[in-house]
C-alpha cells in the first residue's frame, strides 16, 4: 500500500524553516536547501514505494531536470544579489518557460476573501470606501512599496481567505478596516497553486489523482519553485529583500501569460500564529486599467462588502463587565483550599488577564493572541476532562469556565466587529 511509501514519508516529515541564517545569502541558503531536498528525494525513491511505482519511475526519469532547475533558481538569485538584474530576469524567464508544462494550477470561484488596511476607512462615500480597500490604483503608484510578488510602483491585489491571516499579514494592527470580497461574475480564476505544503502532498495526491493523473510529477517538479517563493524574510525592515527575488520575477513573467490570473500561496510570515490558521493568500496582478487606475478585470470580477472598522481595545472595554465577573469568581476560588482543578483554572485565567493587559496597554504582539487562543483550548480540554471523569468540582469552577468560554469570541480579536449584514457591491468608476 502507498500509505507506507518512502516518498510520502519523506514529504510528510520534510523539515524546512524557509529562513536563512543571519549572515547567509539567500542564494547560498537555497543551494543548501536544494541539496537537502535532492538527497532526501533520492533516498526516498530508492526505498519501498509499493503502490506508487509509476510515479517514482517518472520522478527518476526527471531527476536531471529537477536538479538543473534547483541549480538555475539559485543562480538567478545569486545574479540578482550581485546586481545583474537583466541577466537574472532573462535566465529566470527561460527557466519558467521550461517549467510551464509542469505548473500545477487550479481554478477558483469562491466567496469570502479578506483585505485589511490600517486605519479607519469606514466613513464617507461607499464607493470611495471600497476603493480604499481594493488594490492601489496605478495613478498612485508612487505610494506602492514592494511586496512578495510585486515590485515598487506596481499594484497587485493581495487577499487572504481568512481574516486572521489578513490581520497578521498587515502587521497585526490595533485599529484596522476590513472588507470581505466575493467573486461576482465571469469564469473561475486560474491560479498557480503554491498552497500545498510538503506535509499535505500525501493527502493531496489521493485527492487529485482521481482526475489529474500527472498531479504527482507536477508537484515534485514544481516544489523547488514553490520553495524559492516561500522564503521567510529574515529582516522585514530591509529595503531590499532577496527572499522576494524569485516571486517578483515570477510575477513579471506571469504578466505575459494570459493563462494565469494569479498565485495562491501559504503565508511566509515567520509566525507560529500564522501556521495555526491554515489559511492561504492570493495575489492577482493588474494588467489593464480603467481611467480611475483600477484593473478592469479585477473590478468586474469582485464585489466588496461595506467596510468594517475594528478597534481592538474597544472589544476589551466592551467586555470589561464580563472580565470583572470572571475575576471575582477567580478571587473567591483563591481563598478556598486549592485542589489541582482550582489551581489549573486560576492559573489559566491569570494568563488570560496578563495577555489582555498587554494588549490594552498597547503591546499588540501577535503572541498575546496566540497564547490566549492556546489558553482557551486548554480550558476546553479541562472541561472535557471534568465531564469525562465525572469529577466533582467546586460550583464556582464551573461558573468560571463558562464565563471564560463566553469571553472567547472565536479568536480574539480577529473576528470582532463581525457584521452579518454585509452589503456587497462592485467598485464604480467615479
Amino acid at each position: 500500500m502507498d500509505e507506507k511509501a518512502c516518498l510520502f514519508y519523506f514529504f510528510d516529515n520534510y523539515q524546512c524553516d524557509y529562513i536563512r541564517a543571519e549572515n547567509q545569502n539567500v542564494s547560498d541558503y537555497l543551494k543548501q536547501e536544494y541539496r537537502k531536498f535532492l538527497d532526501g528525494l533520492k533516498i526516498a525513491l530508492d526505498g519501498d514505494n509499493e503502490g506508487i511505482e509509476e510515479l517514482c519511475n517518472e520522478i527518476k526519469s526527471n531527476l536531471d531536470f529537477i536538479e538543473d532547475n534547483c541549480k538555475q533558481i539559485a543562480e538567478v538569485v545569486e545574479k540578482r544579489e550581485r546586481g545583474f538584474f537583466k541577466q537574472a530576469c532573462d535566465q529566470a524567464f527561460k527557466l519558467f518557460n521550461n517549467w510551464e508544462s509542469y505548473i500545477f494550477s487550479a481554478r477558483y470561484l469562491k466567496d469570502n476573501f479578506y483585505r485589511i488596511r490600517k486605519g479607519d476607512f469606514s466613513k464617507g462615500n461607499e464607493n470611495i470606501q471600497r476603493k480604499e480597500l481594493f488594490h492601489a490604483p496605478i495613478n498612485k503608484n508612487k505610494y506602492i512599496s514592494s511586496g512578495r510578488y510585486s515590485i515598487s510602483g506596481y499594484p497587485c491585489l493581495y487577499l487572504s481567505d481568512g481574516l486572521g491571516l489578513s490581520w497578521l499579514e498587515t502587521g497585526a494592527p490595533n485599529n484596522f478596516s476590513y472588507a470581505v470580497l466575493n467573486f461576482c461574475q465571469g469564469a473561475p480564476f486560474n491560479v498557480i497553486d503554491f498552497s500545498i505544503t510538503p506535509n499535505m502532498f500525501h493527502s493531496s495526491y489521493h485527492v487529485y489523482k482521481q482526475y489529474m493523473n500527472n498531479f504527482g510529477i507536477k508537484y515534485i517538479i514544481s516544489f523547488p519553485f514553490q520553495l524559492a517563493c516561500s522564503l521567510k524574510v529574515k529582516n522585514r525592515s530591509d529595503a531590499f529583500k532577496a527572499e522576494y527575488i524569485i516571486p517578483q520575477i515570477l510575477m513579471q513573467w506571469l504578466l505575459e501569460k494570459s493563462k494565469y490570473d494569479g498565485i495562491k500561496y501559504k503565508s511566509s510570515l515567520n509566525s507560529s500564529t500564522a501556521k495555526k490558521y491554515g489559511y492561504s493568500n492570493y495575489v492577482y496582478p493588474t494588467k489593464s486599467y480603467r481611467t480611475d487606475g483600477f484593473d478592469e478585470k479585477l473590478v468586474n470580477s469582485f464585489e466588496l462588502s461595506n467596510i468594517e472598522y475594528v478597534k481592538i481595545k474597544d472589544w476589551f472595554d466592551g467586555a470589561k463587565k464580563e472580565f470583572d465577573c470572571a475575576k471575582e469568581l477567580r478571587n473567591k476560588l483563591v481563598k478556598k483550599n486549592k485542589d489541582a482543578i482550582i489551581s489549573r483554572i486560576v492559573n489559566l485565567f491569570d494568563e488570560i488577564e496578563k495577555c489582555k493587559e498587554n494588549i490594552i496597554n498597547g503591546n499588540n504582539d501577535e503572541d498575546n493572541y496566540s497564547k490566549m487562543d492556546d489558553i482557551y483550548r486548554d480550558i476546553k480540554n479541562l472541561k472535557k476532562e471534568i465531564n469525562k471523569e465525572s469529577l466533582e468540582v467546586d460550583f464556582e469552577v464551573t461558573k468560571l469556565i463558562e464565563k471564560i468560554e463566553n469571553l472567547h469570541y472565536d479568536i480574539i480579536p480577529l473576528l470582532i466587529g463581525k457584521n452579518n449584514k454585509l452589503h456587497f457591491k462592485k467598485i464604480g468608476e467615479d
